[in-house]
Order: structure tokens, then C-alpha cells, then sequence
């Protein structure tokens, strides 16, 4: 097998609904195949053919006592799917918005943002931040060259409270 076969043959395993959802719940806990047959409500061969899918492009194994879990390998192919994930659900912001000046460590690690929220306009955005000062309890962090002198106030306040920027 060449080396890109290998890599076509994981995207394809992968690619499958059920056996990705497989690899979610074993990434919470090891199962049995009728505990993850009961959860997916799929009958036990559907399941046991999956499995054996995943456990041929070694994603997972199964113990001595017959629970199945993530191998390290299926655990950082999880963490990098993420990113995949983050950007498909983002993709008509990704078709005109281009990464290219982010360093590369940003981007690998871009799925962080899926608890974010886009703001297009500058009204939003400046009463975010104010939001964001007036309730921080501990810390503050901002990826920008300069604070918008609008907050000023709040920043001052948050500092005397304790807050760090």
C-alpha cells in the first residue's frame, strides 16, 4: 500500500457518520460493542463492521476484557478532524476570508473558536468588548496593536478591580 493510499483509506473510514460518532463516544469512555450498539441504536453486526473498519486503519483497539478505545494515533486524528469540522461549519466565511498571514500554529489550532462569535459590524464589536471588560473577573486577552479608546473607562476599572490585561 503507498503512503497516499493509507491516507485515502483513513479519509474514508473517517468520512462515515457512524463511525465517526463511534469515535466521539469512545473518545468520553472505552465500551463494549453492545453498549456502543445501544447508544447509536444500530443493531450488533452494523456495529461489529464498523468496528472492524476502525480497528484495520487503527484508530481503536479493543482490551482483554473487551472494551474498545481510542489508540493514540485515533485520538490526535480526532483533535486534527476538529479543525476540519471548524471549517467546514465556516465555510462560506473561509471563502473570502483568507488565513494566510495567520502563523501557522493559529491555524492548525483554529477549531478554539467554535465558542466564539462573529461580529461584522463595529457597533457590536465595541459593545463586546465593553461586555467582556465589565464582566472579566480575572483576565483579559486581546490580540490587537491598540485598545479602542471607547473602553478606556472600563479598562481602568476592571484593572482596579483586579483584572489582568
Amino acid at each position: 500500500m503507498s503512503k497516499s493510499e493509507g491516507f485515502y483509506n483513513l479519509l474514508f473510514e473517517i468520512s462515515n457518520e457512524y463511525r465517526h460518532e463511534i469515535l466521539l463516544l469512545l473518545q468520553k469512555k472505552s465500551q463494549r460493542l453492545t453498549d456502543i450498539a445501544k447508544e447509536m441504536d444500530l443493531n450488533n453486526p452494523e456495529i461489529r463492521r464498523h468496528i472492524s473498519r476502525l480497528r484495520e486503519v487503527g484508530l481503536i483497539q479493543r482490551d482483554v476484557e473487551g472494551f474498545y478505545h481510542l489508540t493514540p494515533f485515533g485520538e490526535l486524528i480526532l483533535k486534527q478532524l476538529r479543525e476540519l469540522e471548524f471549517t467546514s461549519q465556516h465555510r462560506e466565511y473561509f471563502k473570502s476570508h483568507s488565513l494566510a498571514n495567520l502563523p501557522s500554529n493559529f491555524i492548525s489550532q483554529i477549531s478554539d473558536l467554535s465558542e466564539s462569535t462573529l461580529t461584522t459590524d463595529v457597533i457590536s464589536f465595541l459593545y463586546n468588548i465593553e461586555t467582556v471588560i465589565k464582566e472579566a473577573e480575572k483576565y483579559v486577552w486581546f490580540i490587537v496593536d491598540q485598545y479602542p479608546v471607547i473602553t478606556l473607562s472600563y479598562i481602568v476599572k476592571a484593572l482596579e478591580k483586579g483584572v489582568e490585561f
